[in-house]
């Protein structure tokens, strides 16, 4: 191996290690900010906020999402002027989906079945969203620059503000929801405003490529519907109750971390993936470490759907032992069936349109009807439509994985 190589890897072990740790930070805020709430705020105020959160998701899916693949391009292209262009588009885009979030919030103040401490909450969200739904700009642009460790501790910052926001709401006795929208979309908002400033001043070029602009602009509507997947708190808190989100939001945790997780080993799968020609390669390069993960991922999942009842009511209390229950098969199954999405991977090498739609354009369609259908059963209705969602979407993996591979090829 040449001086060269030895670098290159050993720069990529050491970025995929400070993104590990990164990750596994945010992870144990998203857990200890969550336990905070479970523990000592009111269930029903616990089950608004996240329906704060999931208005902020939906409306972040339809404000130019693919403006981050842009700037991660531009960063590693070093063209530095894209970077101005870019964030005011995203600025703007985000401004008018503020107007998304006031309109909802005018639904919640004056609607059937509406709720006031939400739509407080909304406007609150709804002026500080312009800002706070900048991270990925920054977080792409920092990854192009190949700034791995300024990456992290920036991200783990990104996921400390969550667990402050909820321990000062919590120390101040706050009972205003939106006194606690303002602390959590305000701190994130601060942190992003502080990054983007830093990144503008140090621009080293004023160079410009609109095409790869314009190439954002058109990711966003491939991307776009998979903020959609937010709108089952929306409809589970319309439907029934703030306390049913709550339970609902406690029993996806764990298997939420489960997906980060894999997305964490795909990252690290990807520079062997995507610097391969052919999918027959970029299985000689992922194959050893694929069946290494999968078992992995199968004995962690056991292990958990054992574990997972005791460790919710541990973290989060007795009113939420409900939870576990229903989070525990989630767990099971995506445990099971999650490393598929690094066959997804691989078969982007192929180039065909059809594996690029299909999980960002169909997996969204295909859960939103399923929640349609399963809403009347409640939360184990929702879970069972994401258990389906998972099933269905291994099962394309699989199988475009396999008809694509040369027949002669050896899978083991």
């Amino acid at each position: 191996m040449s001086l060269f190589r030895r670098m290159s890897l050993r720069a990529f072990l050491g970025g995929a290690g400070w993104l590990a740790v990164a990750q596994a930070f945010t992870m144990v805020c998203g857990l200890a900010a969550t336990a905070v709430w479970a523990r000592w705020m009111p269930v029903e105020m616990f089950g608004e906020f996240r329906v704060l959160i999931a208005f902020a998701s939906l409306a972040g899916a339809f404000c130019l999402v693919g403006t981050a693949q842009a700037a991660m391009m531009s960063a590693a292209k070093n063209i530095d002027g894209n970077f101005a262009p870019i964030l005011r588009s995203k600025v703007f885009a985000n401004a008018v989906a503020g107007f998304g979030l006031l309109a909802a919030a005018v639904y919640y103040a004056w609607g059937p079945g509406g709720s006031h401490h939400i739509a407080a909450g909304l406007v609150a969200a709804a002026i500080l969203f312009p800002i706070y739904n900048t991270s990925d700009i920054w977080l792409s642009w920092i990854n192009g620059k190949s700034l791995f460790r300024e990456l992290a501790i920036e991200r783990a910052l990104v996921g400390a503000t969550s667990v402050v926001a909820v321990v000062v709401a919590t120390l101040c006795a706050v009972t205003q929801l939106w006194i606690v929208a303002v602390l959590y979309f305000g701190l994130a908002a601060l942190v992003n405003a502080a990054v983007l400033k830093r990144i503008a001043a140090r621009q080293s070029n004023s160079a410009t490529d609109e095409s790869i602009v314009k190439y954002g602009h058109h990711s966003s509507l491939a991307m776009g519907l998979s903020g959609l997947l937010a709108v089952d708190v929306i409809i589970l808190n319309h439907v029934y109750s703030p306390q049913d989100v709550a339970i609902y939001v406690i029993a996806l945790q764990f298997p939420n971390q489960l997906k980060a997780a894999f997305s964490v080993f795909g990252q690290s799968l990807a520079p062997a993936i995507y610097g391969t020609d052919s999918i027959q390669a970029a299985w000689q390069a992922m194959r050893q470490r694929f069946w290494l993960l999968t078992l992995g991922a199968i004995v962690v999942g056991i292990v958990g759907f054992l574990l997972l009842p005791a460790l919710v009511t541990l973290l989060f209390s007795e009113r939420y032992s409900e939870a576990a229950e229903y989070g525990r098969w989630l767990w099971l199954v995506t445990a099971v069936f999650g490393s598929t999405t690094f066959l997804g991977s691989a078969l982007q090498v192929t180039k065909r349109p059809m594996y690029v739609y299909i999980p960002n354009v169909g997996y969204p369609l295909v859960l939103l009807t399923l929640y349609a259908v399963l809403v009347p059963y409640g939360i184990s209705g929702l879970i069972l439509a994401r258990i389906v969602a998972v099933l269905a979407m291994a099962a394309y993996f699989v199988i475009g994985f396999l008809t694509s591979l040369p027949r002669h090829a050896k899978i083991a």
